[in-house]
């Protein structure tokens, strides 16, 4: 019994302020299942009661099996536990003496009202009998339930059992909790922390109405609509269009100057911020880092090649969209990490490739969406917020495996891996750093190097696999313009093989993957933001620092003012003619200025190499107009809506 008188002395002292008890009804115990125990109590004396000072806070044992044992057995439970859960053990240790305590605020015993005498530690087991090692799951365990104000305890123990618990066994581990006032916390904070919430409910939607669905200044626009500010107007949620309709309508009823709200998210950074991240990213994407990537490039593709020929000749492929993501991301796992993603195997055994995946589906929303409410929806995203988390995994065990490789070995990885050159500027201390002003700072941290990850996924691997759906679909529909790709190709000796000095021969290609970009723009615009106040020199608008100026590519790309040749055709050739020297801002499918896609040489180089080993073997065939309409569809790019090819070997 020593142990156990060391036990109630410990639970006294606890509690030696209480004022007021909250005592589960015994009826509420009748009856439960496997449960037949004697009730015994302890009243333990409280000083500091407000009535007379001798208010007696009850607490409940069992004392069960061989009393005369010399060696008793106390059983202790956790939170939110009480002695119901040894009601099995109970009966297999008879030959010894039992007691089975329900601690101060479970089961039967008695349990404070007052919300102040309760805290963590009191309710948690370790408080009495400390803890030796813990497994991570119980330390996320012990959190979770720290911060727990109310919690339904017979789904909770359900969920830590391995067999299955029948109802009457889950109503009788809420038994000792008939309402809210018996777990913790009184209604009246339950009130309080209601009436908080709504009240910053209200100012967060007075903030976002005002911030950023206000139709502002002479511009022409729609009035926004609160939350959805245009989408719902213009067609991009409930009609399925794309933002390339939208811009193109919007600019045949408002001119070209217009007001549109989609709520802002843009990828920029600023200032000395961009300088020192453009420092290291920069160089990886110069030609002499692209070109080593020519033979890879190459074998991934040949991966594609191969599943198309063991597939039937008469197959119409309606999955085209997804084959091209499967190939552009596979090279983007040996660029990015020289790590093989399987993505024309099974990705469902591939845990980075399908995090991958559904990183980039979980993002897409926030494109739409305020900057608050998609920093909002991405904290609450269990998916977004798995994806990344097994990202970052990867890429911090990746660096970590960087860092152990000695300097030649360094040298020669930064050849070949994206991820190994931004290792060699990761920062030495990150804590000295993090300290610096912005000014200061050198190198990049490891969350800032799963950020560029991130970001080179995004906007390299996603934009590239849409401009490849859209050649194939755009050939499909214009045999001549594979037939002169073919005879570009044998002309230049390379129907056979493809070398770097045969690629850069090819000049009509490159006509045909420019037509492609401008076509069909795989992004929709490029933001900036002013620094200064402007004024548009020909409409006269007057804008000002701060406000956000979007330029849509399609309205650019398709405008008859900018084109000599119809802007609506599909026309290659011209590249080689009337609009070989084009207004250099009207074809903008990577962006312009110092801030311009930094990749897009890099995926020039991609298309070029994976078409032209493409057009070496195969011809792709209309499978009619049922199944390759072609149209708009808007994910994170504009991907055509409706493919569907036949894949023909020559």
């Amino acid at each position: 019994m020593i142990i156990f008188t060391v036990t109630l002395t410990r639970q006294a002292s606890y509690h030696s302020i209480l004022s007021e008890i909250l005592r589960t009804p015994i009826s509420a115990f009748i009856n439960l299942s496997d449960y037949p125990f004697q009730p015994n109590y302890i009243d333990l004396l409280n000083p500091g009661s407000i009535r007379d000072g001798k208010t007696k806070l009850r607490l409940h044992y069992l004392d069960e099996g061989n009393k005369s044992s010399p060696e008793t057995i106390l059983l202790l439970h956790g939170e939110p536990s009480w002695s119901y859960l040894y009601r099995h053990f109970i009966s297999k240790l008879k030959k010894y003496r039992v007691i089975a305590v329900d601690l101060t605020g479970f089961g039967k015993s008695d349990k404070p009202a007052n919300k102040n005498n309760y805290t963590s530690q009191r309710h948690d087991l370790g408080s009495l009998v400390g803890y030796g090692k813990i497994s991570k799951g119980f330390i996320q365990w012990l959190d979770f339930a720290s911060q727990q104000t109310e919690m339904d305890v017979g789904r909770v123990i359900k969920s830590g059992v391995i067999r299955d618990m029948k109802q009457e066994e889950i109503d009788a581990y809420n038994t000792p909790f008939p309402n809210e006032q018996y777990q913790y916390i009184t209604i009246n904070r339950n009130r309080m922390i209601f009436l908080l919430l709504l009240v910053v409910i209200i100012l967060l939607i007075w903030y976002t109405k005002m911030k950023y669905f206000t139709l502002r200044g002479p511009i022409p626009g729609l009035p926004p609509h609160y939350f959805f500010g245009n989408t719902i107007q213009c067609g991009l949620v409930l009609k399925d269009l794309s933002l390339h309709e939208v811009y193109r309508t919007f600019k045949s009823r408002f001119g070209d100057v217009f007001q549109f709200w989609l709520g802002p998210w843009r990828v920029i950074v600023v200032s000395a911020k961009f300088k020192r991240h453009a420092s290291v990213t920069i160089p990886l994407f110069r030609r002499n880092k692209i070109i080593p990537n020519f033979d890879l490039i190459i074998d991934c593709t040949d991966k594609l090649l191969s599943q198309w020929r063991s597939a039937p000749s008469d197959l119409i492929h309606l999955d085209i969209g997804q084959q091209c993501r499967n190939l552009l991301l596979l090279i983007f796992g040996f660029l990015a990490f020289d790590y093989d993603l399987k993505t024309f195997d099974n990705t469902d055994h591939n845990e980075l490739t399908q995090a991958l995946k559904d990183f980039l589906e979980s993002i897409y929303p926030v494109f739409f969406l305020p900057k608050v409410v998609s920093i909002i929806y991405l904290k609450l995203s269990r998916r977004y917020r798995r994806a990344r988390t097994i990202i970052q995994q990867y890429v911090y065990r990746i660096i970590d495996h960087e860092l152990i490789h000695c300097s030649e070995t360094i040298a020669e990885r930064k050849r070949i891996s994206l991820i190994a050159s931004l290792v060699s500027a990761l920062q030495n201390d990150e804590k000295t750093e993090m300290i610096k002003s912005e000014e200061e700072k050198k190198g990049l941290s490891r969350s800032e190097v799963l950020d560029e990850v991130l970001f080179f996924l995004l906007a390299g691997y996603e934009t590239t696999s849409t401009a490849l759906t859209w050649f194939i679909h755009l050939a499909s529909k214009h045999p001549r313009v594979q037939q002169k790709i073919k005879a570009e190709l044998l002309e230049n000796n390379c129907k056979e093989d493809l070398s770097l000095e045969h690629l850069d021969s090819l000049g009509y290609l490159d006509c045909v993957i420019t037509e492609v970009l401008r076509f069909c723009p795989p992004g929709d615009s490029s933001a900036r933001t002013l620094t200064m106040d402007d004024c548009l020199p020909e409409s006269g608008t007057q804008l000002y620092a701060g406000d956000e100026v979007l330029v849509p590519f399609i309205n650019l790309a398709r405008d008859p003012r900018y084109w000599s040749i119809d802007p609506e055709l599909f026309y290659p050739e011209r590249f080689l003619g009337e609009d070989k020297n084009h207004q250099s801002y009207a074809l903008l499918p990577f962006g312009s200025g110092h801030r311009q896609c930094i990749g897009q040489d890099l995926a020039r180089f991609e298309l070029k190499v994976i078409i032209a080993r493409l057009m070496q073997d195969v011809t792709f065939g209309d499978a009619g107009p049922e199944v390759n309409a072609g149209g708009f569809v808007q994910t994170v790019t504009i991907m055509p809506k409706h493919v569907g090819v036949t894949v023909q070997f020559d």
